[in-house]
């Protein structure tokens, strides 16, 4: 066993020893070049630029506001009441009598608004989460029916209490005298929330795969009204009665119909940036349950020389087939959009695109009027009361196809 100084005296010489072993460096040889980039690349010394594309930085957050000019789909048209020649009391099927359709929006273009936003959950923009919102603006028309000379203005319909084609007077020479008046309204808007994964990138072209949770929502009214006046020697019904001029009765009846869709999204975006330009084109299905929603209202008034009395029912509807009705049917809803950006700055884009909307089984007002009425329940009937055959029919839910598509223009925010 070696002492301890003899054993560092050992070691001091082997390390000695190996380093005059060691090759010695060739004397011409430059020493290492260190890394200087180049004039206005914007790193600094050892840094990777982040930016291989020829477009702005990349951003975290973005909004945008877009105007949209929407088209939508029409909805039919009830037939609310007929004229002719005073002999057919406007009962449908007789010569000469025709038929009187309201008149629904022209669903021409519509204004309306957008507007969306999201954030990159990191720096990477490998995912990230946007939202969208969108309006169109109310459309309505208005429709008034008046006979012509010595015609007679109906309020047509199939009795089921007698099985024939019957009608209502509301304008009759030397009767009475009166009009049919209609009302339709339409809202339409919508909105999504969900995450965007980035599953190809390169400087200018990327992929991105969206997921969605969706919500719609499509609003529309329908209301018919008509005023009926007795004249001299004439005379006007009201819940069984018969009452001489100058009374008036007034009947309204009103559809409104809720639609109501919940559900998810799923589909891809190609997103292509060659330098300031920006080309996105979204392609996604949704699927999901549309909540059909309609309220069923009605009432008769008369107007006489004391208070005006009025009992609920009018015309289509009555006190056995008024409420609320409620159905659920299974609806996709696919979509498609496509836009053009111009960076104007690193930080605003001005944009203008083109968007394609569907969705299936919605029912609109226009299909839930049931012309199958029984005399005996309509309160301006002078059949009111009888106890005639027949049973009410409930409103059918018809569903039928939807779509909206538009133009916009409006700019991003980026920052």
């Amino acid at each position: 066993m070696l002492s301890r100084p003899l054993g560092a005296i050992l070691a001091v010489v082997v390390g000695a020893a190996v380093a005059s072993a060691q090759p010695a460096p060739f004397p011409d040889s430059p020493p290492p070049a260190s890394f200087v980039p180049d004039e206005g690349a914007g790193v600094g010394v050892g840094e990777i630029p982040v930016n291989l594309g020829t477009g702005p930085d990349p951003y975290r957050w973005w909004l945008s506001g877009e105007y949209l000019l929407g088209f939508t789909r029409e909805a039919n048209a009830p037939t609310v009441a007929s004229a002719g020649p005073a002999a057919t009391g406007g009962i449908i099927g007789l010569a000469g009598t025709r038929q009187l359709t309201s008149a629904m929006p022209d669903f021409g273009s519509i204004s309306g608004a957008r507007l969306s936003g999201g954030v990159w959950l990191e720096d990477c923009r490998a995912y990230g989460l946007d939202w969208s919102v969108f309006f169109l603006g109310r459309r309505q028309a208005d429709s008034t029916f008046n006979a012509g000379t010595g015609e007679v203005l109906a309020r047509p319909f199939f009795d089921t209490a007698f099985n024939v084609e019957n009608s209502r007077r509301i304008s009759l020479p030397g009767v009475v005298s009166g009009s049919v008046t209609t009302n339709y309204r339409t809202d339409f808007w919508g909105g999504e929330l969900g995450t965007r994964l980035r599953v190809i990138e390169t400087p200018t072209l990327s992929v991105e795969q969206l997921f969605h949770f969706r919500y719609y929502q499509l609003d529309e009214t329908f209301t018919a009204s008509d005023t009926s006046t007795a004249l001299a020697g004439g005379v006007v019904a009201f819940n069984g009665q018969a009452f001489p001029a100058p009374a008036r009765v007034r009947v309204t009846d009103q559809y409104a119909v809720t639609n109501r869709f919940y559900g998810g999204s799923a589909g891809a975006r190609l997103l292509w940036t060659p330098g300031r330009w920006e080309v996105r084109v979204d392609g996604r299905m949704g699927i999901g349950a549309v909540e059909q929603n309609v309220t069923l209202s009605g009432s008769t008034s008369l107007e006489n020389a004391g208070p005006t009395a009025t009992v609920p029912g009018g015309f289509y509807t009555n006190a056995v087939n008024t409420g609320v009705f409620r159905s659920y049917r299974l609806s996709l809803a696919p979509d498609v959009t496509a836009r053009v950006g111009y960076r104007v700055t690193d930080w605003l884009m001005l944009t203008a695109g083109y968007q394609f909307l569907y969705m299936t089984n919605v029912t609109r007002p226009g299909d839930i009027i049931v012309r199958q009425l029984n005399s005996a329940r309509i309160p301006s009937s002078q059949n009111f009361g009888a106890a005639a055959p027949g049973v009410a029919i409930e409103p059918t839910f018809i569903s039928r196809d939807f779509w909206m598509h538009g133009l916009t223009a409006g700019l991003m925010l980026t920052f």
